[in-house]
């Protein structure tokens, strides 16, 4: 879901029922997370979910750096206005080359806290807030314990070079979740090189927003960083074009990419339209 100045996602589902039945309460749950302006806010609705306390929250909000700050007002369980301050205060990359982000959040007048780290392309992955039961608070909380399968594959990836002429192979060992091992290829390009004489490909800033293979078509999407922070000029934008397209054909299921832009094809970086499938560039890749 979507409006001109937010974007909207939404969850639902139910929650296990560790009382075998016997519970009267209601296991259902729906989330919704919407991109408004500079933040990220999450409004839930649930009974018995061990989460926020707060009906509506600021996950986090932007620029994503150690020490970005934001005060609000949100409701309680109780429906008492309650002054709330985040802050993001710490930011890691993962062994995928993914950031993580720890934000705190504290109610003025209180003990009271919540904290997450919320891991880029992925949404939080653990949770801790102090429990105000009886005289004596506790912490506690959760993580995601991925059920899913992970493996380590070599996968050849393709830089430019300095003199924006080529791209180069570079073959790197990623760590691949559920057998998407185009995903991991698109998000080691954005990672980076490891070369010193190779550049990066990618604008700072760019974002995987959905990867999906059908009948041979590779269709990729990328944030609007993707061409808002391009540094321009034909033969850079050629060599992210190439990099990208070059990497996904490795694998023999892919034959063309498209590219699209938060969702939408017939953008343009710089001055090339990506209206329609891309084709391998054999011509540009160095021997």
């Amino acid at each position: 879901m979507s409006e001109p100045t937010k974007r909207m996602y939404m969850v639902s589902g139910t929650v296990d029922d560790m009382s075998d039945g016997e519970s009267t309460k209601d296991f259902s749950i729906e989330l919704s997370y919407t991109i408004e302006g500079n933040r990220l806010v999450q409004i839930k609705t649930e009974e018995v979910m061990m989460d926020s306390k707060y009906d509506q929250l600021t996950l986090i909000q932007t620029p994503l750096v150690i020490g970005t700050y934001w005060t609000e007002n949100a409701k309680d369980q109780n429906g008492v206005l309650q002054k709330i301050s985040g802050q993001i205060t710490k930011v890691e990359q993962n062994d995928t080359g993914l950031k993580e982000y720890t934000v705190l959040h504290k109610q003025h007048g209180s003990d009271y806290y919540e904290q997450r780290v919320i891991r880029e392309n992925i949404g939080v992955v653990s949770f801790e807030k102090l429990f105000e039961l009886g005289d004596e608070p506790f912490s506690a909380g959760y993580f995601l314990s991925s059920a899913m399968n992970m493996t380590q594959n070599e996968v050849t990836l393709y830089f430019p070079d300095r003199d924006a002429l080529k791209v180069w192979r570079e073959v790197r060992t990623l760590t691949v979740y559920d057998n998407g091992i185009a995903k991991a290829a698109v998000l080691g390009l954005i990672a980076g090189t490891n070369s010193t004489t190779l550049s990066p490909s990618m604008p700072e800033g760019t974002r995987l927003l959905s990867i999906n293979l059908d009948n041979g078509l590779c269709t990729v999407d990328f944030s609007r960083a993707f061409i808002e922070n391009h540094s321009g000029g034909s033969a850079g934008e050629l060599m992210t074009l190439s990099s990208i397209v070059n990497t996904l054909t490795e694998f023999p299921e892919i034959n063309r990419v498209q590219i699209l832009v938060e969702g939408q094809a017939g953008e343009t970086i710089g001055n090339m339209l990506l209206d329609e499938p891309l084709y391998r560039f054999e011509d540009l890749i160095g021997l």
